[in-house]
């Protein structure tokens, strides 16, 4: 949890708390899971009728996820009691979320087929998918390449397809020739690092020219 140390600002910014476990919703004073991980922050001192920037960030796994605050407000009027007035504030968080993408493309597809050899991002060793038609379903495809992801980071995934005309083009007329199929692998989990960072593409027994682009 940040806070901007001026009003009307975003930085540089002030670390108010830092936590390293999970905790209960809204247990600010609680001791469970704390470890010794201070939940309330120091008093600050703030310039009344201003606007100041605050950041929070967390990072969910696996199961429930939660992230609250809150804010109390000292209060002179009552000696010996800063504690005196409490303020519940309702907050609206929104979230900018991009999935990691990798596209496969097949120009000039035909009957043979293809595997992709992921590179692990933690021991760069290589893992191989199953084999994957180049004129393929989207299950299909999923299929082949499913147990790479959820053995990396419990994570499905979902494949988009689509047929491209000679000008890179999404095919809607009938008749129109196929010459790139883009095979699109989406990570439905957000992640903060590249699933892999370099992608091989090993043909069985066809012509077609294949290219894979990982997110990175």
């Amino acid at each position: 949890m940040w806070i901007a140390e001026c009003p009307n600002t975003i930085e540089p910014k002030t670390m108010l708390l830092k936590l390293n476990t999970w905790t209960e919703t809204r247990a600010f004073f609680s001791t469970a899971y704390s470890n010794d991980n201070k939940k309330v922050s120091d008093w600050i001192h703030l310039t009344k009728g201003q606007p100041y920037y605050m950041e929070a960030s967390y990072v969910e796994y696996n199961g429930g996820d939660h992230m609250s605050t809150g804010v109390e407000f000292e209060q002179t009027a009552i000696v010996n009691h800063h504690q005196a007035m409490k303020e519940i504030q309702e907050l609206k968080i929104s979230t900018d979320q991009t999935k990691e993408q990798t596209t496969i493309d097949v120009k000039n597809p035909d009957d043979g087929s293809f595997k992709l050899l992921f590179k692990h991002p933690k021991t760069n060793k290589f893992v191989q998918s199953s084999t994957i038609k180049c004129i393929s379903t989207e299950e299909d495809f999923r299929k082949a390449v499913y147990n790479y992801y959820w053995k990396l980071i419990r994570s499905n995934i979902k494949i988009i397809r689509e047929d491209l005309d000679s000008e890179g083009n999404n095919i809607t007329i009938a008749n129109t020739t196929l010459e790139t199929i883009r095979y699109t692998i989406e990570v439905i989990k957000l992640v903060s690092t590249p699933t892999t960072t370099q992608i091989i593409v090993s043909k069985v027994g066809t012509q077609a020219t294949i290219t894979a682009k990982p997110t990175v």
